[in-house]
């Protein structure tokens, strides 16, 4: 026993005595290495090329002629199927689709569907139409932007209308993946779209249709009940509109892409305004700015917005990509209808007040802590500041505790050795 321990202890005094040439080297090493290196350098500033004025007024230009294309073409559209719907409606719905084997079954399926809608307040019709994206458009006018849902309302005759226009590249083969419901394009649970709020409930009072034009109409885009929903103490409420086998087939395969609120998700959460992070964080007033201006949260429909502003179009759709990771804003009226009822949802659609107001009065709750409720039971709400959350954590103290259950196991075995 006696010469294992001298043995023992002259290793350890060997080991000591190579740790510290070890520590020294290294703290020399760096004194070095900080002589020579410090203190650093200045950089060069980088060359930044200025725009010319010239530059400046040909993008403007450039911007103002494609806006002001756009929203000619859309007036042009707007007037024609307006006059098509108002000429071609039997029971209050026009349906105009490309000529294909599938087109009967897709408009017996349309018209069956927006039929069973129940209606508070009769009036408006309705038209469902396909329009190929290069339709109108002459040589000099590129084509615009990606597949997308278009909505047009307005009053014509004395007749309120609300029409819903696919607009494709190709409609003849869209119809097909339209009726399966595999397109992937919203609105992806119903056929009316947007417009069925207004089949149900009348023409928009003239804040709420403002608010609507100024992107909030992408808010309405889907239906059927938002699971989890319900107010405090009280049972799931069932949603307002029937949802037959096939829809809700439909509505199955649209769940499973639903993402965080208003864009809040790793894809996009880099490039969104800093309110999507403060509603999250369970900002009511953050919250509330979001609702009151809903284009906030995306880039694309900001620079959109001025066609709607120079057309009749109500809203241009939203981009697939856009829709990827912001999918559950489609169904915020949706759920707020469900949560509240059609009398309520109805008061607010057709209120003379500030939307704010309006909300207000028609629900008996600020727009800012229902929205942040809803938020809540979208995504989850996370605490403010640096700190890490629970599942962020867990993996690092994990991490830790197996090193050092490794480290400890091997400091006990050099020990008795």
């Amino acid at each position: 026993m006696g010469p294992l321990l001298r043995g023992s202890s002259h290793e350890e005094h060997t080991m000591a005595f190579r740790m510290k040439h070890w520590i020294g080297t290294v703290v020399v090493g760096m004194a070095l290495a900080a002589i020579w290196q410090l203190p650093p350098s200045s950089m060069r500033a980088r060359d930044r090329s200025v725009t010319s004025s010239l530059a400046i007024r040909h993008s403007r230009l450039s911007d103002d002629f494609k806006w002001t294309a756009e929203s000619l073409l859309r007036v042009r559209w707007s007037d024609s199927l307006a006059a098509l719907t108002l000429a071609s409606a039997e029971g209050g719905i026009a349906v105009g689709l490309p000529s294909t084997e599938l087109s009967d079954a897709h408009e017996a399926k349309v018209r069956l569907e927006v039929g069973a809608l129940p209606r508070y307040v009769p009036g408006v019709v309705f038209g469902y139409f396909y329009q190929p994206r290069a339709h109108g458009r002459t040589a000099d006018t590129p084509t615009f932007g990606r597949p997308r849902t278009e909505t047009y309302v307005g009053t014509r005759d004395g007749t309120d209308y609300c029409l819903q226009v696919r607009v494709r590249r190709n409609p003849a083969s869209s119809v097909m993946l339209e009726l399966e419901g595999t397109a992937g394009l919203p609105p992806l649970t119903g056929a009316a779209g947007v417009c069925r709020l207004f089949l149900q409930y009348g023409m928009a009072g003239p804040t709420i249709h403002r608010w609507l034009e100024a992107g909030g109409a992408r808010l309405g885009v889907e239906k059927g009940e938002k699971l989890g929903l319900k107010e405090a103490g009280s049972e799931p409420t069932s949603a307002l509109v029937s949802i037959g086998p096939e829809d809700r087939r439909r509505m199955d395969r649209a769940l499973w892409r639903r993402r965080r609120a208003f864009g809040h998700h790793v894809l996009a959460s880099q490039s969104g305004p800093i309110e999507t992070d403060q509603c999250v964080a369970g900002d009511e007033q953050a919250c509330a700015y979001l609702f009151l201006s809903p284009a906030l949260a995306s880039s694309f429909e900001q620079r959109e917005l001025e066609i709607v502003r120079r057309s009749p179009v109500l809203s241009l759709g939203g981009a697939p990509l856009l829709r990827s990771v912001a999918f559950d804003a489609d169904y915020l009226l949706a759920d707020l209808e469900a949560q509240f009822g059609a009398d309520a949802f109805l008061r607010f659609w057709a209120s003379t007040q500030a939307v704010e107001d309006a909300f207000e009065s028609a629900f008996g709750v600020e727009v800012g802590a229902w929205m942040t409720a809803w938020v809540a039971s979208v995504s989850g709400t996370i605490e403010p500041g640096p700190g890490l959350p629970r599942s962020a954590s867990s993996g690092t103290v994990l991490a830790l505790s197996l090193l050092a259950g490794i480290a400890f196991l091997r400091n006990r075995r050099r020990n008795l050795t």
